[in-house]
């Protein structure tokens, strides 16, 4: 595996992992790659540094070469217990979600959208999709009409607050940039 620094065409910084330069240069060519900050899908190889083997950097501990160090290596997982935990789960996202991409670095931004992702994924393979009837739904199973389950669903943000204030738990999902066409 090759790590490769990208940058977009609005110039947010990518750092992604491919298996070999020809991968890289056919998925950008594709344009199967889209910057986690904006969906744009203009991307271009920066210019790296080779990584050079010294004597201080063969000093890590085996210990510290096996931690993951980014989002394609499996962090930020979601526990299997939550499984067993019923949330109903809000696909659609306030309309003015704030811009938090100022605040944090470009690394931390696409592990937060990887994150997003992983989460997003776990949802839909682990809960029921009830579309627009979600404020619905989630209502009869709060007033015990209707068995309780993991649900996710469409909710704009009148719903989701009407729901927040019934003490009804919600949690609104933000779109992924893919999501955004």
């Amino acid at each position: 595996m090759i790590r490769y620094q990208l940058v977009c065409g609005n110039g947010h910084d990518l750092e992604i992992w491919f298996r070999g330069s020809d991968d890289c240069d056919r998925q950008i060519a594709e344009g199967a790659i889209s910057c986690p900050h904006c969906g744009n899908r203009e991307i271009a190889k920066k210019l790296m540094a080779p990584s050079v083997v010294t004597a201080r950097s063969r000093a890590v501990s085996p210990e510290d070469q096996s931690k993951p160090d980014g989002p394609s290596q499996g962090g930020g997982a979601v526990p299997q217990q939550a499984a067993n935990v019923p949330v109903p789960v809000a696909t659609q996202p306030p309309v003015q979600t704030p811009d938090i991409s100022g605040h944090l670095s470009d690394k931390q931004m696409t592990k937060l959208v990887e994150m997003v992702r992983e989460v997003k994924k776990f949802v839909t393979e682990n809960a029921e999709n009830v579309g627009k009837e979600f404020p619905k739904v989630a209502r009869a199973m709060h007033f015990g009409d209707e068995e309780k389950r993991g649900i996710y669903g469409e909710a704009t943000l009148e719903d989701a607050a009407e729901l927040l204030e019934e003490g009804i738990d919600v949690l609104p999902l933000p779109r992924l940039p893919e999501e955004h066409n």
